[in-house]
């Protein structure tokens, strides 16, 4: 009987939380989406199996080696590092104080717990090296999403076809914008708008109209010509037509 609660004391299920329990279920929720309905594969398997193996109780895969130390709440051991960090020897006390600290007194403090006996886990090495530098976001992503927009364009590549048309025509669209901007902004005066109806009446062709002041004179009986002038727009005095008798 003793054997039987040794076994039992010594699963991991006996130490399992309720964050990891819930986790547990979201982390098996995720991997059922990828493999059973194939919803976004690429992204939900490695999540939901990360997921899995970060929860597992007791495993400490992704502690570090000071939270392991915390985790196993040795009153000797929690004693040496509270006097590091002038703290209580309890678990809650500790973790505030290394919230506080420097980063080279948490340094300290880890180098202390792998001198205890300690180690990181492996997931925590991977996010210490890889997602800790800033690496391995970048190398996924650029992979995931090479492999999800690649991939249909890989399988039939007669879709590079309509990728180019959209690019295309979103350029002439730009362009169209662009010009249409250029000329808002060199656009004339309102009152040019009226110039096409700019007329002149007269009694004789301009070509019969003599030059100069020599041409006065010769003018003769045609001196008494009648203008009308229309104005190019509302605002200008001349709008009102306006008839001009030179005798």
């Amino acid at each position: 009987m003793e054997s039987l609660n040794a076994l039992i004391q010594g699963m991991g299920l006996m130490h399992l939380g309720a964050g990891q329990a819930i986790m547990l279920l979201v982390s098996l929720l995720l991997l059922w989406l990828a493999i059973a309905k194939k919803f976004e594969p690429l992204l939900l398997l490695p999540i939901g199996f990360g997921g899995l193996l970060s929860n597992i109780p007791e495993a400490g895969l992704a502690l570090t080696a000071l939270e392991s130390l915390l985790a196993h709440h040795d009153p000797a051991q929690l004693a040496v590092i509270a006097a590091k960090l002038h703290c209580a020897p309890d678990v809650h006390a500790i973790k505030e104080a290394l919230a506080l600290a420097l980063p080279s007194v948490q340094g300290q403090m880890e180098s202390l717990a792998v001198d205890m006996g300690y180690s990181a886990g492996v997931l925590a090495i991977f996010y210490k090296v890889a997602i800790g530098s800033g690496i391995a976001p970048l190398v996924i992503f650029m992979g995931v999403g090479a492999m999800t927009d690649f991939g249909p364009l890989l399988a039939n590549p007669r879709t590079l076809l309509l990728g180019a048309a959209g690019a295309v025509r979103d350029l002439r669209h730009r362009a169209r914008g662009a010009d249409a901007e250029l000329l808002r902004h060199h656009q004339l005066h309102p009152a040019a708008g009226g110039g096409h109806r700019h007329h002149r009446r007269r009694r004789r062709p301009d070509g019969d109209l003599p030059v100069g002041q020599a041409g006065a004179g010769a003018a003769g009986g045609h001196r008494g010509g009648g203008v009308l002038l229309y104005g190019a727009g509302a605002a200008d005095p001349a709008a009102d037509h306006e008839g001009a008798d030179h005798g």
